[in-house]
Parts: C-alpha cells; structure tokens; sequence
C-alpha cells in the first residue's frame, strides 16, 4: 500500500522521499550525516563511496534533490527516475 502511494505522489513529493531514502540506506551503510553539515558537504564527504553508480553520483542526486526542493521550478519525471536509478544502485549495493 505505501509503495502504491508513494508513486501516486505529486512528482517533488515522490522526489525528496526517495531522496530521504537513499539517505537512509547509505546510512545504514555506515555514512550518517553529521549534525549541522548541509546536503551539499555531506555529498562531498561521502562522494569517493558514492561517486558513480550508473550515470550519476550522489553529488549529481544531491544537486537534482536541491533544485527541486528549494526552487519554484517543475519536478521533471526524468529527475525522478535519475532519483529511483541511483537509488535501486545503492539497494544493490547495500545487498552485495
């Protein structure tokens, strides 16, 4: 049922959720966000473990993330899906 509502989001919604879960996962990887880094720092710290998976990196999920949540501008359904892409690697990952 969560699934089913998940996808059934507005596109910035579904967008910054699975955002939030790809920090999930990498944290349960064992690279938490430190308290008070922004995205941006923490992208870049955690970017040598993250850096390319597919087409894009965290610091390229990082950037889409930003622009969406923070402008005025239209979620792209491309942006989504470069957001489940990088976040379907980092299940793999996780798996492995």
């Amino acid at each position: 049922k969560l699934k089913k509502r998940i996808e059934k989001l507005p596109n910035k919604e579904r967008l910054i959720y699975e955002y939030n879960e790809i920090l999930k996962l990498i944290e349960n990887l064992g690279y938490p966000m430190e308290p008070g880094e922004t995205h941006y720092e923490y992208a870049n710290r955690i970017a040598h473990r993250f850096s390319i998976f597919g087409d894009v990196g965290i610091r390229e999920i990082t950037d889409i993330f930003v622009k969406n949540k923070y402008s005025n501008i239209e979620t792209s359904g491309e942006d989504v899906n470069t957001v489940l892409k990088f976040k379907k690697n980092v299940q793999a990952r996780k798996k492995r």
